[in-house]
């Protein structure tokens, strides 16, 4: 065997030196057992174009699981699967103007965030407070942000179920809540309007109020009797920023198609 150092013309990178390894035939002539000989530039270009490319695939999948992570955990029902900016109905003026508000609140999310605030989506019902609510957390989540829609009513019954749950106990529940940069609470209004309740209530607010964590409250009652349902300490956690409240005063969707 013996290994040759030999200049070599690559149609790419010139005249390159080459390594080359050859062996005897038995008839005192040398082949080389390696092939035609190849440039190393063009062979290290190569591995590297591979190598790029896997990763490139690689990071690519890494990010549309996470999109799917994220679109998963807004927990979008399936009523409001398509709902989005571009098909709420805004034709009055009090519509534009809360379809505008909701836009503004997404795209300038990483800066309103920061409040730690959040929104009050109040008005009657049909009116477009959750699609509203829903195309918000859809945007954030294209943008990479997480958000969680949530029914109150549901929320209530996670926290009493951990009192006697030996898997986990009420501050997993309002962690969880907390988790997420944006929550957004549905059906608020409707319950009994208990203490209890609205201890419940506080407790979710305010530990995503203390981590700076927004939260959009939605209900069908006005602001003013949705401050006693809750409390004024959870209304004033929320509209503690600059978003504030959105009012939905305009007839109802579904009456007026029927």
């Amino acid at each position: 065997m013996q290994i040759k150092k030999e200049p070599f013309n690559c149609e790419i990178h010139g005249e390159v030196i080459i390594t080359r390894m050859y062996r005897d035939n038995k008839d005192g002539h040398y082949f080389s057992p390696n092939g035609e000989p190849t440039c190393h530039h063009c062979v290290e270009e190569k591995e590297k174009a591979r190598w790029q490319k896997k990763e490139a695939l690689r990071i690519t999948k890494l990010e549309e699981d996470r999109a799917k992570k994220l679109l998963d955990d807004l927990h979008v029902p399936g009523r409001y699967e398509n709902a989005t900016f571009n098909n709420y109905t805004a034709v009055n003026a009090g519509q534009k103007s809360a379809l505008k508000a909701c836009r503004n609140y997404a795209e300038n999310f990483s800066e309103l965030s920061k409040a730690g605030g959040g929104l009050l989506l109040v008005g009657g019902v049909g009116t477009g407070k959750t699609h509203l609510a829903i195309a918000i957390g859809k945007e954030l989540v294209k943008n990479k942000h997480s958000a969680r829609y949530a029914n109150l009513a549901d929320v209530i019954r996670a926290v009493r179920s951990s009192w006697n749950s030996s898997e986990y106990d009420e501050a997993d529940v309002y962690n969880t809540l907390a988790s997420f940069e944006l929550l957004i609470l549905d059906e608020v209004g409707v319950q009994a309007g208990t203490d209890n309740e609205r201890n419940i209530i506080f407790e979710v607010i305010n530990t995503r109020y203390g981590g700076n964590k927004p939260t959009i409250l939605i209900s069908n009652l006005p602001e003013r009797e949705m401050m006693v349902f809750v409390g004024e300490r959870v209304i004033d956690r929320i509209k503690d920023g600059r978003a504030g409240t959105i009012v939905f005063n305009w007839q109802s969707y579904r009456q007026r198609a029927a």
